[in-house]
């Protein structure tokens, strides 16, 4: 344990200007220093480094003007936290009732029980994390000097800019969420009238003021026509034949200038064009024949940039310091947050009015992360602390090295998964690495990297000719990956300032090239930088000073300001790096919880692809049933149980006992009819209970009879029981008549008989529900008709896949298509099928389909020599083998494709493997006849078959295990 910190070290005129708010930094930093570091080794940071790290950032921090900052975010974030460690019925309690507690009130029952695990706010992600003041006052929680992170990055006094910490927060629209319950809590800290919104203004670039234009002249064309005056109502406009000519001629003149139009973002009608022009003066020269194509550019000219609509800022909340942020602009009703939102963007909050702007940036990741801790705690009794994890190395093989990355956060994506599988992360250095190299920027030195790293000859690069730079680039393997490596780059080799390199490297990123020109020369040969933002000069040294080759210099410069356009903070990277590994590390340990966790959190969109890759990785998925699943997903230690809520059935199904013996008890007792229960029985609820959904939905239409006719008599029962009861009371009948609004009365003996009648009725209807035969000899259903309204109903397969019987991928000689890579061969079944011809040749066709095995999708190119060969073997739900190459598309690196082989066996339609049969049993004696026919049965691991009594669909209580390894039949 060391020394503990007493004083932090500021020169004299610092410490004369202390305001309250830099002396409570002061004081927060020092007790946060000494909690942090208590146990953290000196051999890797001496108390002298330490103490000079935090006194140099505290200077800058408090020259600049920045404690307050420091001091709000650290105080909301701290609230967030302590949320995030409170039982799940509290936090809900807390949200309901928050508008109406004052803010001790919150304090106090938030921090009544905080007996939980949970992690409810981000590890502090962004440039902010290289800041270890932030990590002291726990704004963040990533070690800076351990991981050479650059505080200059994120402040310095040549840097006029805000800080900006990006906070995650859990969503507040899923289970453990803190994200709205953090911003009353800044409200009512700060003042309601002090805390806004952010507009995000949406403006009109040229295509759409081109479209807009055209649209215009289109009503005002027609009015001309039609003799009306500005603001006549023009009826049905639409369907006159002048307004339909008119429109025809201005929709193809907008269409026509619009395709002149280039794609790339940021265009405007002042953009230089390739000749030197700008695309306003092309397009005036283009369609200089056309009055009206002339007029719409013109008045599309005087549109182009301005405002026409105004969205919210997802993440930002302006906290004024004067308690009313309306004095500094004005402000707008947002009626979709039900909250106010100030007039200005983000950067003109900040530049312009100076106002402070705080992220509150919700991430679903921390609500997964913090049901899974929960479900850890509940099932097996084990209180994670997600943020001190060990450094697991099966986390990086089992799960990293083989793309294993489904819900893993940051690295679930196809492009994430080949880059892993190519490159094997074996290492947390490496899980930095990537995250930032998968951007256009440094995407180009991911294979030498990879080469480099498993020791394979990589052709030298700029790099490599500087010695200077090894030992900084070395982490990376050679290559600079992070924005603090052009920074010291530029520190090492041109000699500059970090806070002049961090100048020019924001530069090369908003691609301000007469900066980057100027700097070019200076980098090389040294001289006077002048920094734009500072308006100050300062000497630079330049590389050739140093000996470094002229050429060399100049190439290592015109590489970094390709890079930087893309490049990414090491800090954010890193933060990133850190859930991905949090979220990994419980996917290895903790499958059934993790899971669970992700199909609770995660949008139903996402449930198959969850589901699959749960089953990959060995968690048994129990289907939905009317007794074991609820309106979520839950789990125990042995496996999940699908949830209501998946097959959206949560509703109907809340007031459900879960204690069911047979259908019949259902139908009696369950309170579910039409469609929804005809829902449960197409999803499976029933299926302990009867082998044949198709039978059983052919009697649904008897039960709804017999269940009508109960209600009529239960009606009648309570009635007449009624009616006899208040007889009794008043014989003589004087009040009976005005009670029940009647001229006459029945006699007494009419109505105990009408009772009689009522429980004679309901006792038949009840009787004749239990005595229902489900027909399961007469209808059964074939397991692709079962998947199949499963499908249709939900949008995904739940007890199987159609290709389940054609036999794995594995047993096909295929790779799973979630795992597969380059030259392979994989299965499926093919949907979507396309069949076109070429614009070359009508006569070449060609063809496009999706194919699907059991644990994903991909899209299929199958070329003209290819379709040529195999195109008679396609079709709609054919299950097929297919060889071919995955490839990235071209456009998108994300997405990946299946390019078909050219060969006449590239495609293989393939025969079922397996099928499933029902035997009629009347007692155990006659299961020994069985045993050749069960033999032949493949059911891999011995799975559970049910007992059945045929004519009521009830099942019996005993599971029979098909086969041991003795071919012995065992009754469990």
């Amino acid at each position: 344990m060391r020394e503990p910190i007493a004083n932090i070290v500021l020169p004299e005129d610092v410490l004369k200007n202390l305001t309250k708010a830099d002396k409570l930094l002061i004081k927060n930093t020092i007790k946060g220093t000494n909690e942090r570091y208590k146990d953290f080794p000196e051999e890797k940071l001496s108390n002298e480094e330490l103490l000079r790290r935090v006194s140099y950032e505290l200077e800058v921090i408090i020259t600049m003007g920045f404690s307050d900052y420091f001091l709000v975010v650290a105080d909301f974030l701290q609230v967030g936290q302590k949320i995030g460690h409170m039982p799940l019925d509290r936090i809900e309690h807390l949200r309901a009732h928050m508008t109406e507690m004052s803010i001790e009130e919150m304090i106090s029952y938030i921090e009544e029980d905080m007996s939980y695990p949970g992690f409810t706010i981000g590890i502090g992600r962004g440039s902010g994390a290289g800041s270890v003041v932030a990590y002291v006052n726990y704004i963040t929680n990533v070690e800076p000097t351990q991981y050479d992170l650059l505080f200059e990055r994120f402040l310095n006094p040549e840097r006029v800019s805000m800080p900006d910490f990006d906070s995650d927060l859990s969503k507040a629209e899923a289970p453990y969420g803190v994200r709205d319950i953090v911003i009353e809590y800044v409200g009512k800290k700060y003042g309601y009238d002090g805390v806004c919104g952010i507009c995000t203004p949406s403006t009109l670039a040229p295509k759409a003021a081109v479209m807009n234009t055209a649209n215009i002249l289109v009503d005002r064309e027609f009015q001309k026509k039609k003799g009306f005056k500005e603001g006549d109502y023009i009826p049905n406009s639409e369907k006159d034949p002048v307004w339909v000519e008119i429109n025809k001629h201005y929709t193809d003149l907008s269409k026509a200038i619009r395709a002149d139009i280039p794609e790339d973002p940021g265009t405007t009608f002042s953009s230089e064009m390739e000749d030197g022009s700008t695309l306003y003066e092309s397009l005036k020269m283009k369609y200089a024949g056309s009055k009206d194509a002339t007029e719409i550019i013109e008045l599309a000219n005087m549109l182009d940039g301005v405002n026409d609509n105004y969205g919210k800022h997802a993440a930002g909340v302006i906290i004024a310091d004067n308690g009313n942020v309306g004095e500094y602009g004005a402000l707008m009703y947002d009626d979709e947050s039900n909250g106010w939102k100030i007039q200005m963007n983000a950067v003109e909050c900040e530049d312009t009015a100076g106002l402070l702007k705080m992220d509150f940036l919700g991430l679903k990741t921390l609500n997964i992360i913090t049901m899974a801790l929960r479900l850890i705690y509940e099932n097996r009794g084990i209180y994670i602390n997600v943020e001190n994890l060990p450094d697991d190395p099966e986390v990086y093989s089992k799960i990293f090295a083989t793309g294993n990355t489904v819900e893993v956060f940051q690295f679930s994506s196809n492009g994430m998964k080949q880059m892993l599988k190519k490159f094997k992360p074996d290492k947390f250095d490496d899980l930095t690495l990537l995250n930032a190299t998968f951007r256009p920027g440094p995407m180009k030195y991911i294979d030498p990297i990879a080469d480099k790293k498993h020791g394979r000859p990589v052709e030298t690069s700029a790099f490599d000719k500087v010695p200077q730079i090894q030992e900084l680039l070395a982490p990376t393997y050679g290559y600079p990956v992070y924005q603090e490596q052009v920074m010291r780059i530029f520190q090492i080799m041109g000699q500059y300032s970090i806070g002049g390199a961090d100048e020019i490297r924001r530069a090369m990123s908003k691609k301000k090239q007469y900066i980057i020109a100027e700097n070019r020369e200076i980098f090389v040969h040294g001289g006077e930088m002048e920094n734009h933002r500072t308006h100050k000069s300062i000497h630079v040294g330049g590389a050739m000073e140093l000996g470094i080759a002229e050429d060399t210099a100049y190439e290592v410069f015109d590489a970094l300001s390709d890079f930087a356009k893309y490049g990414f903070n090491k800090s954010h990277s890193l933060a990133y790096a850190k859930t991905a590994y949090m979220t990994a590390w419980l996917k290895l340990h903790y499958p059934i919880e993790f899971y669970t966790a992700c199909l609770c959190i995660e949008e139903n969109k996402e449930m198959a692809a969850i589901l699959a890759d749960a089953k990959a990785n060995g968690v048994k998925i129990a289907p939905v049933d009317i007794n074991t699943s609820r309106a979520g997903f839950t789990c125990d230690t042995e496996q999940i149980y699908f949830g209501f809520a998946g097959v959206s059935m949560e509703k109907a199904t809340q007031n459900l006992t879960h204690d069911y013996v047979s259908v019949a008890d259902f139908i009696l007792r369950g309170g579910i009819k039409g469609s929804k229960l005809e829902g449960l029985v197409k999803v499976g609820a029933f299926d302990n209970f009867t082998t044949s959904r198709k039978a059983l939905l052919e009697v649904l239409p008897v039960y709804a009879e017999h269940m009508e006719a109960i209600k009529k008599a239960q009606a009648n029962v309570t009635k007449y029981t009624n009616i006899l009861a208040d007889m009794e009371a008043d014989p003589e009948g004087k009040t009976l008549l005005k009670k029940y609004d009647r001229k006459s009365w029945p006699k007494k003996e009419e109505a105990q008989t009408r009772l009689e009648n009522a429980k004679e009725s309901l006792d038949f209807h009840t009787k004749a529900i239990k005595a229902q035969v489900i027909p399961m000899q007469q209808f059964k259903d074939t397991m692709y008709e079962r998947l199949q309204a499963e499908k249709d109903l939900c949008g995904l397969y739940l007890t199987g896949h159609p290709v389940d019987m054609y036999g794995t991928p594995k047993d096909n000689g295929c790779m799973e298509i979630i795992n597969s890579t380059g030259n392979c061969h994989i299965m499926g079944q093919i949907s979507n099928l396309r069949i076109c011809s070429t614009k070359a040749d009508a006569s070449k066709k060609l063809a496009f389909f999706d194919i699907e095995d059991q644990t994903d999708k991909i899209h299929v190119c199958c070329f003209t020599e290819s379709f040529n060969n195999n195109g008679s073997k396609l079709a709609n739900d054919m299950v097929v083998k297919l060889s071919g190459t995955v490839k990235a598309d071209k456009q998108d690196p994300d997405t990946l494709q299946f390019i078909l082989n050219k060969g006449d066996k590239s495609v293989i339609p393939l025969a079922v493997a397996k099928s499933e049969f029902t035997f009629n049993i009347k007692d155990l004696t006659q299961l020994k006849e069985l045993q050749d026919k069960l033999s032949d049965f493949e059911m891999a691991g011995g799975h559970p078959a049910y007992i059945y009594d045929m004519s009521t669909g009830d099942r019996m209580k005993l599971d029979i295990c098909l086969m041991d390894e003795a071919e012995n039949i065992r009754v469990a």
